[in-house]
């Protein structure tokens, strides 16, 4: 879980089925490093199945949850297409593994930061129109 008001909320429902939380992101502009560090914490817990939920941006009015299935380490090793070009060991699988979690986390950050900007920028327009009022 990233950040502390989804934390507050999940702990109650859904306390036990969580591995790490990350209070430090989001309060300053997400970087990539970020992300990766969410994915090397994420990769040392062994899952079948995970999956990332965050706020994808639609336009300045709305944005939707949207859930992303993460594939497993396992999941990545049977696959045949992993394997059509190259023999790939697994320190490469390993790698690639964290890099394509570390892209999807980023990718999530950004559009959770985009949905979040524009829920602000709307909440002071509504504002600066109620005061004129």
């Amino acid at each position: 879980m990233v950040g502390d008001k989804v934390k507050a909320i999940l702990m109650k429902t859904m306390g036990d089925t969580y591995v790490a939380s990350f209070s430090n992101v989001g309060k300053k502009q997400a970087s990539f490093t970020d992300a990766l560090n969410i994915a090397e914490e994420v990769l040392t817990h062994e899952f079948e199945s995970a999956d990332i939920v965050y706020n994808r941006f639609v336009n300045v009015v709305s944005y939707t949850a949207t859930t992303r299935p993460l594939p497993s380490h396992n999941t990545l090793e049977s696959s045949e297409t992993v394997y059509t070009y190259d023999e790939v060991d697994s320190e490469v699988l390993r790698c690639y593994n964290e890099f394509t979690l570390a892209n999807v986390l980023h990718h999530a950050l950004k559009e959770q930061e985009a949905s979040e900007q524009s829920a602000r920028m709307n909440a002071m327009e509504n504002a600066t129109r109620n005061a004129g009022r």
